[in-house]
């Protein structure tokens, strides 16, 4: 049984691969899950995994309680059933500033609405970090938003100031 640590909050993906008896990967199933918290035995949520090919059934979930959560996941007559742990922790103040510090450190990081002056320098934008690359790539579940702005000496084409300010 697997054990997984993730943040209060966090997107947390429930995947599991489904096989025959040779290994070969079987799609087209109907795959329920059911979260149960481990103390008190009450189900978090329930539903049926999606189909993405290959054997593998997929949902996101959001834990927005902390505690210890039992995943059983339940696959047709002849399969094999899964069981997983998560722990969902608070984030704690360290674990956030560390976090931002990583953003700003070009780790899962993004900029959108680019904006140029004339000599193609980027005097303007939106910063934003990310948990995960996943997040990256997707724009979902940003830590922090910045605003950022450059200012350049025309004549030299040499940067003068450069500003980022954190505006979510």
């Amino acid at each position: 049984m697997n054990t997984t640590q993730i943040d209060l909050g966090s997107v947390y993906y429930l995947e599991l691969l489904v096989t025959d008896n040779h290994g070969d990967p079987l799609s087209g199933l109907s795959v329920s899950y059911s979260i149960h918290n481990s103390i008190n035995e009450t189900v978090f949520d329930s539903g049926i995994l999606a189909d993405i090919g290959n054997g593998i059934y997929k949902k996101s979930i959001t834990f927005n309680i902390v505690g210890q959560y039992r995943i059983i996941y339940t696959t047709p007559i002849n399969y094999s059933d899964e069981i997983e742990v998560v722990l969902v922790k608070e984030v704690t103040a360290s674990d956030a500033t560390v976090r931002r510090i990583l953003g700003l450190c070009q780790e899962n990081y993004r900029i959108f609405n680019p904006t140029y002056d004339k000599n193609n320098n980027l005097i303007g934008g939106i910063i934003k970090i990310y948990p995960t690359s996943n997040d990256v790539d997707t724009d979902t579940n940003s830590i922090a938003s910045y605003s950022i702005n450059a200012s350049f000496d025309s004549s030299r084409n040499l940067m003068k100031s450069y500003k980022v300010k954190r505006t979510a």
